[in-house]
């Protein structure tokens, strides 16, 4: 009977040990599981920001293309469909051109304005001096 209360001892023994064992695992397997949902949580707020660049991209890209597409349709269209740049850039220049002639213009206009004037000017002191002259002392 002592051989069997051994025998009982070390079983309990060994059932604590086990017990123990069977404790640490299923902590540390909760551990794990704590540690895995939180990366898993952290993949899927990856997940949402990334998507919500993609999406903003995306917008940012359309909005793009429609601007281009507005800009294009400014332009006058080449008999092929086609905007033609060449010829905007041929106006803005004819444009240029003439701005310049009509400055030049109205520089020599203005010019002419003061030459007027200050001749009428002269003109009219020549007069009012020659006008004193002629009547004399008072």
């Amino acid at each position: 009977m002592s051989e069997l209360v051994q025998i009982l001892a070390i079983l309990n023994r060994i059932e604590g040990k086990v017990d123990a064992t069977n404790d640490r695992l299923t902590k540390h397997m909760e551990e794990e599981e704590d540690e895995i949902e939180e990366v898993k949580n952290t993949i899927e707020q990856y997940r949402k920001e990334s998507e919500a660049r993609h999406s903003n991209l995306i917008q940012s890209i359309n909005s793009y293309m429609d601007k281009t597409a507005d800009l294009h349709e400014a332009f006058i269209k080449t008999p092929e469909g086609k905007p033609d740049l060449h010829g905007h850039r041929d106006d803005h220049h004819a444009r240029k051109q003439f701005a310049g002639k009509v400055e030049k213009w109205r520089d020599e206009a203005v010019g002419n304005v003061v030459k007027v004037t200050t001749l009428g000017a002269l003109i009219w002191l020549f007069y009012a001096v020659w006008d004193a002259l002629l009547r004399g002392p008072k």
